[in-house]
């Protein structure tokens, strides 16, 4: 599911040097094995990802806002909405992103 993931990100034009790109690979990837940590980004997603990453919950936010706006700033949403069926209207927050990736991998499973 790990290349999956990264593979909808750089379609979408974001550069594995980014720490928010795997930041947001990992916070893809706990959603997929539990939905509610979309609940709970601040209490439990954000935590969890920075001790993967051994980080601050602050630096795993701000990376993962950060590679979003790069991303839609200068990459390719036209590629990701054609991968995903649906236009993005406006740039989605953090909790967002990750369910929009998540929902997409979990309807090809």
């Amino acid at each position: 599911m790990y290349n999956e993931v990264c593979f909808l990100l750089r379609t979408a034009g974001l550069r594995g040097t980014l720490s928010g790109f795997h930041y947001l690979t990992k916070a893809t990837l706990l959603v997929l094995e539990d939905s509610t940590y979309l609940l709970h980004l601040t209490k439990r997603l954000y935590p969890d990802v920075a001790r993967a990453f051994n980080a601050t919950t602050a630096q795993v936010e701000r990376s993962m806002r950060t590679a979003i706006g790069v991303l839609w700033n200068q990459g390719d949403i036209s590629a990701l909405e054609n991968l995903l069926g649906y236009q993005i209207k406006d740039k989605p927050y953090v909790g967002g992103f990750v369910d929009i990736l998540a929902g997409y991998l979990r309807s090809k499973s």
